[in-house]
Protein backbone atom coordinates (compact mmCIF):
# COMPACT_ATOMS: atom_id res chain seq x y z
CA UNK A 1 0.00 0.00 0.00
CA UNK A 2 1.23 3.43 -0.74
CA UNK A 3 0.64 6.43 0.94
CA UNK A 4 -1.88 8.87 -0.29
CA UNK A 5 -0.22 11.19 -1.28
CA UNK A 6 2.57 9.41 -3.06
CA UNK A 7 2.81 9.36 -6.75
CA UNK A 8 4.80 6.32 -8.26
CA UNK A 9 6.73 7.56 -11.43
CA UNK A 10 7.78 5.33 -14.37
CA UNK A 11 11.51 4.83 -15.33
CA UNK A 12 12.61 6.05 -18.03
CA UNK A 13 11.31 4.26 -21.78
CA UNK A 14 14.15 2.64 -23.11
CA UNK A 15 15.33 4.36 -26.62
CA UNK A 16 17.48 4.14 -29.40
CA UNK A 17 21.16 3.95 -29.07
CA UNK A 18 20.47 4.72 -25.46
CA UNK A 19 22.95 1.57 -23.75
CA UNK A 20 26.37 0.65 -25.27
CA UNK A 21 26.59 -2.37 -26.74
CA UNK A 22 27.94 -4.80 -24.70
CA UNK A 23 31.27 -6.64 -25.53
CA UNK A 24 32.05 -9.71 -26.24
CA UNK A 25 33.78 -12.23 -24.13
CA UNK A 26 36.97 -13.34 -24.06
CA UNK A 27 37.08 -16.45 -24.89
CA UNK A 28 40.64 -18.79 -24.60
CA UNK A 29 39.75 -22.54 -25.64
CA UNK A 30 43.24 -23.34 -24.08
CA UNK A 31 41.62 -22.37 -20.90
CA UNK A 32 38.45 -24.31 -21.32
CA UNK A 33 38.43 -28.11 -22.10
CA UNK A 34 36.74 -29.69 -25.17
CA UNK A 35 34.97 -31.73 -22.51
CA UNK A 36 33.15 -28.93 -21.06
CA UNK A 37 29.49 -28.20 -22.38
CA UNK A 38 28.24 -25.01 -23.34
CA UNK A 39 24.58 -24.39 -22.41
CA UNK A 40 22.22 -22.57 -24.30
CA UNK A 41 18.98 -21.74 -22.42
CA UNK A 42 16.51 -20.49 -25.39
CA UNK A 43 13.72 -19.32 -23.91
CA UNK A 44 10.75 -17.49 -25.59
CA UNK A 45 11.76 -13.70 -23.47
CA UNK A 46 15.37 -14.42 -23.18
CA UNK A 47 18.56 -16.41 -24.08
CA UNK A 48 21.00 -17.33 -21.44
CA UNK A 49 24.13 -19.79 -22.58
CA UNK A 50 27.79 -20.18 -20.19
CA UNK A 51 29.70 -23.01 -19.24
CA UNK A 52 28.19 -26.08 -17.37
CA UNK A 53 29.05 -26.67 -13.97
CA UNK A 54 29.06 -22.43 -13.53
CA UNK A 55 26.76 -20.28 -10.78
CA UNK A 56 25.42 -17.71 -13.64
CA UNK A 57 25.30 -17.63 -17.37
CA UNK A 58 27.62 -15.63 -19.34
CA UNK A 59 25.73 -14.00 -21.52
CA UNK A 60 22.00 -12.88 -21.20
CA UNK A 61 19.99 -11.46 -23.81
CA UNK A 62 16.10 -10.99 -25.54
CA UNK A 63 15.21 -13.68 -27.91
CA UNK A 64 14.70 -10.96 -30.36
CA UNK A 65 15.39 -10.36 -34.18
CA UNK A 66 14.77 -7.71 -36.05
CA UNK A 67 15.87 -6.21 -39.60
CA UNK A 68 16.41 -2.88 -40.05
CA UNK A 69 17.36 0.53 -42.23
CA UNK A 70 20.71 2.10 -40.93
CA UNK A 71 21.71 5.89 -40.98
CA UNK A 72 23.26 4.57 -44.66
CA UNK A 73 19.80 3.15 -45.93
CA UNK A 74 21.17 -0.12 -45.99
CA UNK A 75 19.48 -3.22 -44.37
CA UNK A 76 20.94 -5.27 -41.54
CA UNK A 77 20.15 -7.93 -39.33
CA UNK A 78 19.91 -7.37 -35.31
CA UNK A 79 19.66 -9.78 -33.02
CA UNK A 80 19.56 -9.45 -28.89
CA UNK A 81 20.60 -6.27 -27.37
CA UNK A 82 21.68 -4.56 -30.83
CA UNK A 83 18.01 -3.72 -31.03
CA UNK A 84 18.29 -1.17 -28.06
CA UNK A 85 22.04 -0.21 -28.77
CA UNK A 86 22.08 0.76 -32.39
CA UNK A 87 21.18 4.02 -34.20
CA UNK A 88 18.33 2.46 -36.76
CA UNK A 89 14.90 3.40 -37.73
CA UNK A 90 11.85 1.20 -39.41
CA UNK A 91 12.92 -1.82 -37.37
CA UNK A 92 10.85 -5.05 -38.22
CA UNK A 93 11.43 -7.12 -34.62
CA UNK A 94 10.10 -10.94 -34.20
CA UNK A 95 10.73 -13.83 -31.94
CA UNK A 96 12.04 -16.96 -32.94
CA UNK A 97 9.37 -18.19 -31.03
CA UNK A 98 5.68 -19.01 -30.67
CA UNK A 99 4.20 -20.17 -27.63
CA UNK A 100 7.84 -21.54 -26.25
CA UNK A 101 8.21 -23.63 -29.48
CA UNK A 102 10.49 -22.28 -32.16
CA UNK A 103 9.20 -21.51 -35.16
CA UNK A 104 11.10 -19.47 -37.47
CA UNK A 105 14.95 -20.76 -37.82
CA UNK A 106 16.39 -18.35 -39.53
CA UNK A 107 15.77 -16.13 -36.96
CA UNK A 108 17.05 -18.83 -34.55
CA UNK A 109 20.16 -18.97 -36.46
CA UNK A 110 20.80 -15.04 -36.12
CA UNK A 111 19.90 -15.31 -32.25
CA UNK A 112 22.71 -18.00 -31.94
CA UNK A 113 25.09 -16.31 -34.20
CA UNK A 114 24.70 -13.17 -32.02
CA UNK A 115 25.12 -15.41 -28.79
CA UNK A 116 28.20 -17.56 -29.67
CA UNK A 117 29.90 -13.58 -30.51
CA UNK A 118 28.92 -12.25 -27.25
CA UNK A 119 30.20 -15.56 -25.67
CA UNK A 120 33.74 -14.60 -27.86
CA UNK A 121 33.69 -17.85 -29.55
CA UNK A 122 35.19 -16.98 -32.98
CA UNK A 123 36.18 -20.86 -34.10
CA UNK A 124 35.70 -22.19 -36.99
CA UNK A 125 33.15 -24.78 -35.86
CA UNK A 126 32.16 -25.72 -32.07
CA UNK A 127 34.52 -27.76 -30.72
CA UNK A 128 32.16 -28.48 -27.20
CA UNK A 129 29.32 -30.46 -26.66
CA UNK A 130 26.19 -28.25 -26.71
CA UNK A 131 23.19 -28.45 -24.52
CA UNK A 132 19.90 -27.27 -25.16
CA UNK A 133 16.82 -26.69 -22.89
CA UNK A 134 13.56 -26.69 -24.01
CA UNK A 135 9.69 -26.59 -23.05
CA UNK A 136 7.74 -29.65 -22.09
CA UNK A 137 6.34 -31.58 -25.31
CA UNK A 138 8.38 -29.79 -27.14
CA UNK A 139 7.61 -31.72 -30.63
CA UNK A 140 10.38 -33.84 -32.74
CA UNK A 141 10.38 -31.68 -35.54
CA UNK A 142 11.32 -28.87 -33.62
CA UNK A 143 13.91 -31.05 -31.89
CA UNK A 144 15.38 -32.12 -35.36
CA UNK A 145 15.66 -28.72 -37.21
CA UNK A 146 17.53 -27.46 -34.30
CA UNK A 147 19.96 -30.33 -34.30
CA UNK A 148 20.62 -29.48 -37.34
CA UNK A 149 21.68 -25.91 -37.23
CA UNK A 150 23.93 -26.89 -34.77
CA UNK A 151 25.73 -29.57 -36.56
CA UNK A 152 24.98 -28.11 -40.21
CA UNK A 153 26.18 -24.36 -39.26
CA UNK A 154 27.93 -24.25 -36.45
CA UNK A 155 29.83 -28.41 -36.65
CA UNK A 156 29.03 -29.29 -33.26
CA UNK A 157 30.21 -32.58 -32.04
CA UNK A 158 27.24 -33.49 -29.53
CA UNK A 159 23.95 -32.18 -29.22
CA UNK A 160 21.52 -32.61 -25.98
CA UNK A 161 18.40 -31.82 -25.25
CA UNK A 162 16.63 -31.35 -21.39
CA UNK A 163 13.50 -29.99 -19.86
CA UNK A 164 14.51 -26.36 -18.00
CA UNK A 165 11.85 -27.52 -15.29
CA UNK A 166 13.45 -30.71 -14.74
CA UNK A 167 17.18 -28.97 -14.81
CA UNK A 168 15.87 -26.70 -12.31
CA UNK A 169 14.13 -28.83 -10.08
CA UNK A 170 17.51 -31.12 -9.84
CA UNK A 171 19.96 -27.99 -9.49
CA UNK A 172 17.74 -26.62 -6.31
CA UNK A 173 18.39 -29.83 -4.25
CA UNK A 174 21.95 -30.88 -5.81
CA UNK A 175 22.93 -27.19 -5.51
CA UNK A 176 25.32 -26.37 -1.82
CA UNK A 177 23.09 -23.25 -1.90
CA UNK A 178 19.70 -25.28 -1.52
CA UNK A 179 21.28 -26.63 2.24
CA UNK A 180 18.03 -25.64 4.10
CA UNK A 181 15.99 -27.96 1.03
CA UNK A 182 18.45 -30.51 1.60
CA UNK A 183 17.69 -30.15 5.54
CA UNK A 184 13.90 -30.08 5.06
CA UNK A 185 13.58 -32.75 2.25
CA UNK A 186 16.72 -35.05 3.43
CA UNK A 187 18.46 -34.62 -0.06
CA UNK A 188 16.43 -34.80 -3.42
CA UNK A 189 12.67 -34.77 -2.98
CA UNK A 190 11.24 -38.27 -4.29
CA UNK A 191 7.91 -36.97 -4.86
CA UNK A 192 6.98 -33.40 -5.51
CA UNK A 193 5.50 -31.04 -8.17
CA UNK A 194 7.23 -28.38 -10.32
CA UNK A 195 4.97 -25.49 -11.28
CA UNK A 196 7.52 -23.68 -14.38
CA UNK A 197 5.95 -20.40 -15.10
CA UNK A 198 7.12 -19.03 -18.12
CA UNK A 199 6.70 -16.07 -20.43
CA UNK A 200 4.21 -17.90 -22.91
CA UNK A 201 3.73 -20.67 -21.63
CA UNK A 202 3.28 -22.86 -18.16
CA UNK A 203 3.89 -26.26 -17.10
CA UNK A 204 2.90 -28.45 -14.32
CA UNK A 205 4.81 -31.56 -13.77
CA UNK A 206 4.43 -34.32 -11.18
CA UNK A 207 7.36 -36.33 -9.30
CA UNK A 208 6.81 -39.62 -9.03
CA UNK A 209 9.93 -41.70 -7.28
CA UNK A 210 12.29 -39.00 -8.28
CA UNK A 211 11.07 -39.13 -12.04
CA UNK A 212 8.87 -37.04 -13.64
CA UNK A 213 5.26 -37.96 -14.26
CA UNK A 214 4.84 -36.83 -18.17
CA UNK A 215 1.48 -38.69 -18.63
CA UNK A 216 -0.06 -36.78 -16.02
CA UNK A 217 1.89 -33.25 -17.00
CA UNK A 218 -0.27 -30.29 -17.73
CA UNK A 219 0.60 -27.27 -20.05
CA UNK A 220 -1.33 -24.48 -20.48
CA UNK A 221 -0.59 -21.22 -23.29
CA UNK A 222 -0.71 -19.00 -20.06
CA UNK A 223 2.58 -16.84 -18.98
CA UNK A 224 3.74 -13.45 -17.72
CA UNK A 225 3.63 -12.47 -21.44
CA UNK A 226 -0.26 -13.25 -21.00
CA UNK A 227 -0.52 -11.35 -17.64
CA UNK A 228 1.46 -8.11 -19.05
CA UNK A 229 -1.22 -8.22 -22.31
CA UNK A 230 -4.31 -8.67 -20.02
CA UNK A 231 -3.25 -5.82 -17.59
CA UNK A 232 -2.83 -3.46 -20.85
CA UNK A 233 -5.93 -3.74 -22.05
CA UNK A 234 -7.72 -3.43 -19.12
CA UNK A 235 -5.57 -0.48 -18.55
CA UNK A 236 -6.34 0.59 -21.92
CA UNK A 237 -10.39 0.16 -21.41
CA UNK A 238 -10.18 2.32 -18.06
CA UNK A 239 -8.01 5.03 -19.92
CA UNK A 240 -8.14 5.26 -23.34
CA UNK A 241 -7.44 8.63 -23.86
CA UNK A 242 -3.73 7.88 -22.69
CA UNK A 243 -3.26 5.21 -25.04
CA UNK A 244 0.18 6.33 -26.72
CA UNK A 245 1.89 6.47 -23.00
CA UNK A 246 0.17 3.05 -21.61
CA UNK A 247 3.15 0.91 -23.04
CA UNK A 248 4.69 -2.12 -22.96
CA UNK A 249 7.71 -1.02 -20.81
CA UNK A 250 5.26 0.58 -18.15
CA UNK A 251 2.49 -1.92 -17.86
CA UNK A 252 5.79 -4.58 -17.15
CA UNK A 253 6.82 -1.91 -14.28
CA UNK A 254 3.40 -2.19 -12.51
CA UNK A 255 2.83 -5.96 -13.09
CA UNK A 256 6.54 -6.80 -11.71
CA UNK A 257 7.02 -4.38 -9.53
CA UNK A 258 3.60 -4.42 -7.50
CA UNK A 259 1.58 -7.26 -8.52
CA UNK A 260 1.49 -10.15 -5.91
CA UNK A 261 0.68 -14.25 -5.66
CA UNK A 262 -2.23 -14.88 -2.82
CA UNK A 263 -0.81 -18.11 -1.56
CA UNK A 264 -3.33 -19.24 0.61
CA UNK A 265 -7.44 -18.30 1.07
CA UNK A 266 -7.74 -16.59 -2.25
CA UNK A 267 -11.89 -16.34 -1.66
CA UNK A 268 -11.54 -14.27 0.75
CA UNK A 269 -9.06 -11.63 -0.63
CA UNK A 270 -11.22 -11.56 -3.57
CA UNK A 271 -13.67 -10.31 -1.40
CA UNK A 272 -11.39 -7.43 0.24
CA UNK A 273 -11.58 -5.78 -2.78
CA UNK A 274 -15.34 -6.04 -3.09
CA UNK A 275 -15.28 -3.57 -0.40
CA UNK A 276 -15.44 0.32 -1.46
CA UNK A 277 -13.21 0.98 1.75
CA UNK A 278 -11.08 -1.27 1.40
CA UNK A 279 -10.13 -0.86 -2.04
CA UNK A 280 -9.68 2.58 -1.49
CA UNK A 281 -6.81 2.62 0.85
CA UNK A 282 -5.01 -0.37 -1.72
CA UNK A 283 -4.81 2.44 -4.90
CA UNK A 284 -2.03 3.58 -6.34
CA UNK A 285 -1.48 6.73 -8.40
CA UNK A 286 1.25 6.28 -11.18
CA UNK A 287 2.07 9.51 -13.15
CA UNK A 288 2.36 9.20 -16.31
CA UNK A 289 5.30 11.40 -18.44
CA UNK A 290 4.00 15.07 -19.95
CA UNK A 291 4.59 18.21 -20.84
CA UNK A 292 3.16 21.45 -19.89
CA UNK A 293 1.86 23.66 -22.65
CA UNK A 294 2.99 27.00 -22.18
CA UNK A 295 -0.10 29.34 -21.76
CA UNK A 296 0.47 32.75 -23.77
CA UNK A 297 0.13 35.80 -21.10
CA UNK A 298 -1.35 38.93 -22.90
CA UNK A 299 0.20 42.43 -22.33
CA UNK A 300 -1.30 45.07 -21.48
CA UNK A 301 -1.94 46.81 -24.81
CA UNK A 302 -3.78 42.97 -26.21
Amino acid sequence: RKDDDEVIEFPPEPSTSSLPEPRPLEYDGSKVPPSKPLVIDAGSHSTRAGWAGEKDPCVVLRSLVGKAKDGKGDLVTLAGDQLLCKDISKTMVRSPFEKDVVQHYESMETLLDYTLYRMGIKTDKLYHPILVTEALCNPNYCRARFSEILFECYGAPKVAFGIDALFAYDSMFDSSASLASKQTWGGKASHGLIVRVGHSSSNVIPIYDGAAGFKSSYRMSLGGFSCSNTLQQLLLLRYPQHKPAITAHRVQFIKEKFSFVVQENYPQKLREYESLESLQKKIMRFQLPYTEKEVPVQTDEE
